[in-house]
């Protein structure tokens, strides 16, 4: 299976930083995951595999860049925009990713995506899809499949997105008997946020400029901390000085 990888990581000040071992750790998750970046770790065959002492304490120094998600698996949140870019699905090699992607209901953040901490029990497994916490306060089932037009609207708006995108949801699902591609749609919110993911779906999406809501209720994209940023402007200035000495030589 061929993979991009960034050549850049090896001036990349959190990269830099990293044990021997961890630094080889983290070749071998992004070898060895699947198609959406799960892996699972087997320490002892990755100790076996890469020549070195690797423990859990090496699993710890990659910080956020892997998701525990229950007993030896992994999520790495950013595998999926670096490997995919933007998901369209009109692109047939795009087909498996988002199935994928919904089926792990996975959720866009502007991170990356991230695993539902829902779906992992006390760190240790990963529970069913018909886990009973959809269930809501009376102890019946949340619909999944359906939603009324003031569910839809919450949901739009706790996402970032806007009336006209309530409309074109209720209306589409409405006309087409909530179905996705002629099939039955499994989780409405999940398919909400893959629409999301690829950009170029919604129409707040194609036509930024139109209704909105109050200001006071749009969320805003956090900034990263200034430490982050400052990190970020100096992996870039010794990554053009690593160019520019590379090419005097």
């Amino acid at each position: 299976m061929k993979r991009f990888t960034e050549t850049m990581k090896w001036t990349d000040p959190w990269f830099r930083r990293l044990s021997g071992e961890a630094k080889m750790l983290w070749l071998y998750c992004l070898d060895h995951c699947d198609l959406i970046g799960i892996v699972e770790l087997d320490l002892e065959l990755v100790a076996s595999d890469c020549r070195l002492k690797v423990t859990v304490k090496n699993i710890a120094e990659l910080g956020g860049r892997i998701q525990a998600i229950g007993g030896s698996k992994f999520f790495i949140p950013k595998f999926i925009g670096f490997q995919y870019g933007r998901l369209s699905e009109a692109c047939r090699p795009h087909e498996k990713v988002i199935e994928a992607i919904r089926s792990h209901r996975l959720e866009s953040t502007p991170v990356g995506y991230l695993y539902p901490t829902d779906r992992v029990s006390s760190g240790v497994s990963v529970t069913p899809m018909d886990k009973e916490e959809d269930k809501n306060k009376t102890g019946t089932r949340q619909n999944k499949t359906r939603a009324t037009r003031e569910e839809i609207s919450e949901f739009c708006k706790s996402s970032g997105l806007f009336p006209r995108d309530v409309e074109y949801l209720w209306n589409k699902w409405e006309g087409n008997g909530w179905t996705n591609n002629k099939q039955a749609i499994k989780d409405w919110k999940a398919t909400v946020r893959t629409w999301k993911a690829q950009g170029d779906i919604l129409p707040s999406q194609k036509n930024p400029n139109g209704d909105r809501w109050p200001a006071a209720v749009v969320p805003e994209a956090p900034e990263l901390p200034w430490e982050e940023r400052k990190a970020i402007m100096a992996a870039n200035i010794a990554a053009e000085e690593a160019r520019e000495a590379g090419g005097l030589d």
